[in-house]
């Protein structure tokens, strides 16, 4: 009885334990695909780029320099509507997704 009890124990926790990295995978994948990469125009400052990741809900994740930031989308809009509103921002040169193998 005792034997089939831990039996029972362990392949619940197993289970439970996949659950939770299936869940996991999800979650990371579904985040870095609303990450954006924008290049601000060089006459931008800092209190202006905070300043615009405040207004349009954006995350700051790295600077690769000082006009070259990734950021997470933190609204529910989808990536594409993002970049055509902002892609013609006075600050904004440019803006595109982020994609991870690419080099910055």
């Amino acid at each position: 009885m005792i034997k089939k009890l831990c039996i029972l124990t362990t392949l619940v926790c197993c289970i439970a334990g996949f659950a939770g990295c299936a869940h996991m995978a999800d979650d990371s994948s579904e985040s870095w695909a609303k990450e954006v990469i924008i290049k601000f125009m060089n006459d931008t400052t800092e209190s202006e780029k905070n300043a615009f990741y405040d207004l349009n809900n954006l995350e700051f994740i790295a600077e690769y320099d000082y006009y070259l930031v990734r950021c997470r989308i933190l609204s529910g809009e989808s990536i594409d509507d993002f970049i055509k509103r902002l892609e013609s921002h006075p600050q904004v040169e440019y803006i595109k997704p982020y994609e991870w193998d690419e080099k910055y």
